[in-house]
């Protein structure tokens, strides 16, 4: 063999070692050089995690997420939202860009087809269509509220009726609040 080329790091092979590995788990960088033949054998065997506690490896994990970097909570009423403002003055939302995103009006379009099948059965069980907010759907959920509460109406229907009512109120103030599930619009649940 020439001086250039390594000799492989397995014991009695005479092959040139040309593949980088690593010598151990907890030294990664460390190399060792194989031939073709040993390379695969290693690859096939290796376990980085080999030696590691689980505590080691939860940490490892949950520091590889953010990349071992502090993160905090951005937003609304939060630290990143007060240093900003000391580091920009007192800002205004002058095209109400932040002020839509908490509060979201359902687009107006034939038959609310954008919408999804839970929140349109919502909208069909307390009688409204787009555009919709938070205080016209409030409004209408108090008045069926009252109209078929069981101790009100003392007709059989009524302790299903109000639990649809509830579980439609439940689905459309999620939406609009922007909350990812909407729950199932089933007759009968609660």
């Amino acid at each position: 063999m020439t001086d250039d080329i390594r000799p492989c790091a397995v014991p009695d092979c005479e092959e040139p070692g040309e593949y980088p590995a690593p010598r151990d788990p907890r030294r990664i960088y460390e190399r060792q050089f194989m031939c073709l033949k040993h390379i695969k054998e290693f690859n096939a065997k290796w376990n980085g995690l080999n030696g590691f506690s689980e505590k080691e490896i939860f940490s490892m994990q949950h520091g590889g997420a953010t990349w071992d970097r502090p993160t905090w909570k951005l937003g609304v009423n939060s630290k990143s939202e007060t240093a900003a403002k000391a580091a920009y003055g007192n800002y205004g939302d002058a095209y109400e860009l932040f002020e839509k995103s908490h509060k979201r009006d359902i687009p107006v379009t034939p038959d609310a087809a954008n919408l999804p099948p839970a929140v349109r059965d919502a909208c069909a069980e307390l009688g409204l269509e787009p555009p919709l907010n938070e205080q016209k759907v409030r409004k209408r959920y108090h008045k069926l509220a009252k109209e078929h509460h069981p101790d009100r109406n003392k007709s059989p229907e009524s302790a299903d009726k109000i639990k649809s009512v509830n579980t439609a109120y439940r689905t459309l103030l999620q939406h609009l609040r922007g909350e990812d599930e909407t729950p199932t619009n089933k007759k009968g649940s609660a």
